[in-house]
């Protein structure tokens, strides 16, 4: 039976991987699926349709990004849009992604007696433990706590994060990492890749290492720009923006061998994957939010079947442990990054974690297990 399930998300949907690829899979089953969406600085359409998806975005709370405690002020405004145009929509379900979303999804259940999902991309008090004091930290465990009693099923991205959740009494509880579509990524063929590396004046015979994904305070990638310069014959690429940018371009001012592409469309992402030999992602030591990080940027590896070089850490560190598909560095200094590669550098090595890939995706990590999972999701929630 079909059934209309409202989104609703705070940011502007350019898209978001894991939002477009949850409302393929649920518009596919023949449901209906609309997005309220929150583009705080009036950047895209206030309405259109996509791929089926129909979207709706806030412009009237406007505000900007990483903005702290001032944020606090301007959320209200968000919710109070979306919870009036959620009533005309008339859902059966809200499906809110992430805790800034889900008072309004509270108030929408409650009005309109429609089924209530927790999509929970990160442990939210935790990702904001970089940006609020700890008294503000302490305030959204606390009401993410008392949201939860009134949430019909609740999706995470991070085992760990289902595993306490779980451990908190609250269910049921869904694990659906964020994972790619393999099929995506065997359509580029190498006459693409060499191509693209001609356009970058990359040697086809060079070992070219990938960033791809925000500079923000919680990603470690400066170690990773300070071993490019022990390592002259080695090529890396930057993919991404955010606040680390003025130190990103500091440390790579005078070193040939790093190719910064600025931020991409999520378009590019595949071919830009498939382009590296080796991704790196590295997330900050003793902050809080690393041990739920489940990053696009390892399920894009995967189904590019490109090995991960990364710290081993929460989720990241137990995946590419169980499928072998890359090495853990237990220090993030230049030297440390810097000799992870040089393993690398011997073919058979490299080729070898390559191969594990195909082990992960075999293994459930890739888009079409994960979409199966979300129609599972909606068919015992009804």
């Amino acid at each position: 039976m079909s059934r209309h399930i409202l989104m609703l998300l705070s940011n502007p949907y350019r898209p978001d991987p894991r939002v477009l690829w949850e409302a393929e899979a649920l518009i596919n089953a023949g449901h209906r699926v609309s997005l309220i969406a929150w583009d705080r600085q009036v950047e895209l359409p206030a309405h259109e349709i996509k791929g089926g998806l129909e979207i709706f975005r806030i412009h009237s709370a406007r505000s900007s990004y990483a903005a702290g405690l001032k944020q606090a002020l301007r959320v209200p405004s968000f919710w109070r849009a979306a919870d009036g145009l959620g009533r005309t929509l008339v859902p059966d379900a809200v499906h809110c992604h992430d805790l800034d979303s889900l008072y309004c999804g509270v108030q929408l259940k409650h009005q309109t007696r429609c089924r209530l999902v927790y999509d929970a991309h990160e442990n939210y008090p935790a990702l904001m433990s970089l940006q609020l004091p700890s008294v503000a930290v302490q305030f959204l465990k606390l009401l993410e706590n008392r949201l939860l009693h009134s949430v019909d099923h609740t999706i995470t991205a991070s085992r760990r994060f289902s595993v306490e959740l779980s451990a908190r009494g609250f269910s049921p509880i869904t694990a659906i990492g964020n994972y790619a579509d393999p099929e995506i990524y065997r359509e580029i063929t190498p006459g693409h890749v060499a191509t693209a590396r001609l356009e970058l004046g990359i040697p086809p015979n060079k070992l070219v290492v990938a960033y791809i994904g925000g500079f923000t305070k919680d990603r470690v990638i400066l170690p990773l720009l300070q071993a490019a310069k022990l390592l002259p014959e080695v090529h890396i690429l930057l993919a991404g923006n955010g606040p680390q940018r003025p130190e990103i371009e500091a440390c790579y001012r005078e070193t040939n061998n790093i190719h910064d592409l600025g931020w991409i469309p999520l378009e590019k992402v595949p071919l830009i994957t498939r382009l590296a030999d080796l991704v790196y992602y590295a997330l900050k030591p003793g902050y809080p939010g690393a041990e739920y990080n489940a990053p696009n940027a390892l399920g894009n590896a995967i189904a590019a079947g490109a090995p991960v070089l990364a710290n081993d850490i929460g989720d990241l560190g137990d995946t590419i442990r169980r499928y072998n598909c890359g090495l853990l560095l237990d220090e993030l200094t230049p030297q440390a990054v810097a000799g992870a590669i040089n393993r690398l550098q011997n073919p058979d090595a490299l080729q070898a974690l390559a191969a594990n890939t195909a082990l992960a995706v075999a293994g459930g990590c890739n888009t079409r297990a994960s979409q199966q999972k979300i129609l599972e999701v909606y068919d015992a929630l009804f």
